[in-house]
């Protein structure tokens, strides 16, 4: 038995050695290159993006005892954010990601068109699913805090006033979902995402309305790799 096992050991290693000699490479040097090539992929296990954000904000607001219902106009508002992406395969990748945008739009207030905008903490984290690596549909929960002073404008002047004197909550949970493309470029990945953000909590301070919200957002950044 012992003597079968040493043969078999003996024949594996002729097998090497006559692949080397064919091809002129050792099996170790054609692990390395094959570490190497993986070390530059761009779709890598662990990895940090970096992204500007154009901010779109809309919000319903309904009247309880009238049935009225007050919408606004949304106006484009501009961000910056960050990330951590991990991606469990070549096509399935979970990631967390914390955004500083403006939140920006118009509504009529009594005979005046004004616009308001205020500042935002977007922590959220998504589910993707990526076709040919490229094309990622996912959907998410998010949390958004409100920070900073209402900045008004209009016919009237501007003015700065706190968000509780504008009647609006500092705080937002709701859901999202997103249709992103990376475009591999060297070890990095060109990343362009697009996501549609649901707020399910009430954003007036007004006991007589409800309020919430729904956001556009469109990101444009760099994916690097990350070694851990």
């Amino acid at each position: 038995m012992k003597s079968i096992i040493l043969l078999v050991i003996l024949i594996q290693g002729l097998i090497c050695h006559a692949e080397s000699k064919t091809t002129g490479i050792s099996p170790k040097k054609v692990n390395k290159k094959i570490a190497k090539k993986e070390a530059q992929s761009p779709f890598q296990t662990h990895q940090i993006s970096l992204w500007t954000i154009l901010n779109y904000s809309h919000s319903k607001e309904e009247v309880m005892n009238n049935d009225i219902y007050r919408e606004t106009e949304a106006q484009a508002g501009m961000g910056l954010g960050g990330g951590y992406n991990y991606n469990l395969s070549s096509h399935i990748s979970i990631d967390a990601n914390l955004i500083f945008a403006q939140r920006k739009y118009k509504k009529l207030a009594l005979l005046d068109v004004i616009s308001e905008s205020y500042y935002t903490a977007n922590l959220s984290s998504t589910a993707r699913y990526w076709f040919w690596q490229k094309l990622g549909v996912g959907a998410g929960l998010f949390s958004t805090y409100h920070f900073g002073e209402v900045t008004r404008s209009g016919d009237k002047g501007e003015e700065s006033v706190k968000l509780s004197d504008a009647g609006i909550n500092t705080f937002d949970i709701g859901y999202l979902a997103s249709v992103a493309f990376r475009y591999p470029f060297k070890k990095y990945n060109i990343l362009i995402d697009s996501r549609y953000l649901w707020g399910t909590q009430d954003l007036s301070r007004d006991e007589n309305s409800v309020m919430k919200t729904q956001e556009l957002q469109f990101i444009a950044g760099v994916q690097f790799p990350l070694s851990l």
